[in-house]
């Protein structure tokens, strides 16, 4: 029976003849043929870029349609029929799935419990360390805070003339900044009773307040760039400080002519005014201004002790136009101590 059945369907299949594989195949080349030859003289007319782009948007929609819109649509039918088609399930089976999903809900709801938990308590220990961790860190920066080191620290400005320098513009103002601000504010002349016991050297030590203590000599440090990269570069004035303009020559006084340079303790301040030093020499360190940070070193002009030798020595660093047009940095520098 079952042979019979074969034969039976074998005979009720619909066969084509041979000739139509041929017809088929030959429209199988034709249209990809005849797509060829449209691309050709598309590309003709279009140029070799905008075939290129071509191409390339084609190849682009193809990949895509292959890879993402057509799983995508077999995706979705699947979904609609499986929501259309689906099968109920059996009056007599219902309650053993009750039962089997309400074990399976009961057990993911336990595990799920159980990690919520340990997140919980995760959060609650990193919580308290880092809450442990900012005491500390208050109990560090304001621990030993002194509440007079704000006043102590403004009251210095203040003597200093600090806000006078936002009306500096010219060389011959800071100039005359430092003689009539910071120079009678940082020597005293005269001294009360209170200090004759003292030596010279601790007598000039002593600033104008009779308060401070200048533990170090006050110096004026400059950086400068060369004249030889704002003459390429720029005009005058025109040049940014930078680590590879920077001027690191020995000059003699007035910037006349490059020298050997010599750090020897023997010269005059005046002339040590014009050799670079490295900051080991100045213990300098690096100045952050409101754009970009300057290196220690430079051209460092050692104000002697004492208030008549100082303007001496401004007076003379004036002359010889110590400050100029490739100045790109003047800073006042010592160490002041306060008891308190």
């Amino acid at each position: 029976k079952t042979t019979q059945q074969s034969v039976s369907n074998k005979s009720k299949q619909i066969v084509l003849p041979f000739w139509c594989n041929i017809v088929a195949w030959f429209l199988v080349l034709a249209s990809v043929l005849v797509s060829g030859l449209f691309l050709v003289f598309y590309a003709m007319d279009w140029g070799r870029d905008k075939s290129q782009e071509w191409l390339a948007a084609f190849f682009l929609s193809t990949f895509q349609s292959v890879l993402i819109i057509q799983p995508l649509k077999v995706l979705a039918i699947g979904l609609v029929i499986s929501v259309i088609m689906r099968k109920d399930y059996d009056a007599m089976k219902m309650d053993l799935v009750r039962r089997s999903s309400n074990t399976c809900m009961n057990s993911r709801k336990k595990k799920r419990t159980n990690e919520l938990l340990k997140k919980a308590r995760k959060t609650k220990v990193d919580l308290i360390l880092s809450l442990i961790l900012l005491v500390l860190l208050y109990c560090i920066c304001y621990g030993n805070l002194d509440p007079v080191t704000y006043n102590l620290h403004k009251s210095i400005k203040i003597h200093l003339g600090v806000d006078k320098l936002s009306m500096v513009s010219t060389f011959d103002k800071y100039y005359e900044y430092l003689r009539t601000t910071l120079i009678t504010a940082l020597y005293s002349s005269d001294l009360p009773q209170l200090v004759n016991n003292l030596s010279q050297s601790q007598e000039s030590s002593f600033i104008s307040d009779l308060a401070g203590y200048r533990l170090s000599r006050v110096t004026v440090r400059q950086l400068r760039i060369r004249p030889v990269d704002v003459h390429r570069l720029a005009p005058p004035g025109g040049v940014h400080f930078s680590e590879e303009v920077r001027d690191t020559g020995c000059y003699r006084p007035g910037w006349r002519e490059l020298r050997v340079c010599n750090y020897s303790e023997t010269q005059s301040a005046l002339e040590l005014a014009f050799v670079d030093l490295p900051a080991k020499l100045t213990d300098s360190i690096d100045y952050w201004g409101r754009l970009k940070s300057y290196s220690g070193g430079g051209f460092t002009a050692v104000l002697p002790n004492g208030a008549n030798r100082t303007m001496e020595l401004l007076t003379e660093l004036q002359r010889f136009n110590w400050l100029d047009n490739y100045t790109r940095l003047a800073i006042v520098e010592m160490d002041l101590f306060y008891p308190v």
